[in-house]
């Protein structure tokens, strides 16, 4: 793979609006946002050493394409939001890392729920009622994946927010804490109907 080296103070561009480092080995988008710093499209794909954002800004970037890249955490899918405040189109296949073990919608789903700017994933507009299906999905499974996966809860405020959203969606016992294993309990008692027969 080509590799590129981190642009210069030199390089800095206040005019250029779309970079291409797709296939190019960029470990760290950090510099970009510095030396671009009117950068409204970065496209990254394929570049599997590339697992976060970092701890930078985009200001003006709202195109994002992060397919087959080393994205191996739900924190760093989180750190987008932070990273890119205006995010409005994300490419993020489940071929990174993080999603090896989830197939597509919920890959889909997972994303939606965690980035709420988005309105454009994957080239596919994202329209009203499939984010309240995708936010709605993820309460239902948070609980029960991040207990097996410790960094897959998102961010408390974003849950909070979800929770707000849909405060009559009818959520497991380790989602909605406020209530009790009693509250789920049914007490059933069985009789043999044989002796009544006889």
């Amino acid at each position: 793979a080509n590799r590129i080296a981190p642009p210069s103070a030199e390089c800095v561009s206040n005019s250029l609006t779309l970079v291409d480092v797709a296939r190019t080995g960029l470990a760290d988008a950090g510099p970009l946002a510095t030396a671009f710093p009117s950068l409204r499209e970065l496209h990254a794909n394929e570049n599997p050493s590339l697992r976060d954002l970092g701890n930078v800004v985009f200001d003006s970037l709202t195109t994002l394409a992060l397919a087959s890249c080393g994205i191996d955490s739900w924190r760093a899918v989180d750190d987008v939001a932070r990273a890119c405040p205006q995010i409005d189109s994300l490419r993020f296949g489940h071929d990174n890392p993080v999603a090896a073990d989830l197939g597509p919608s919920e890959t889909r789903a997972f994303v939606l729920a965690r980035l709420p700017t988005l309105t454009h994933l994957n080239g596919a507009h994202v329209s009203p009622k499939e984010r309240a299906e995708a936010e709605k999905r993820f309460l239902r499974v948070a609980a029960a994946r991040a207990s097996k996966v410790p960094d897959f809860a998102p961010p408390p405020e974003r849950l909070e927010q979800l929770r707000r959203r849909y405060p009559d969606l009818d959520l497991p016992a380790d989602t909605a804490h406020s209530r009790k294993l009693n509250d789920h309990l049914l007490e059933l008692t069985l009789r043999s109907r044989a002796d009544e027969a006889a």
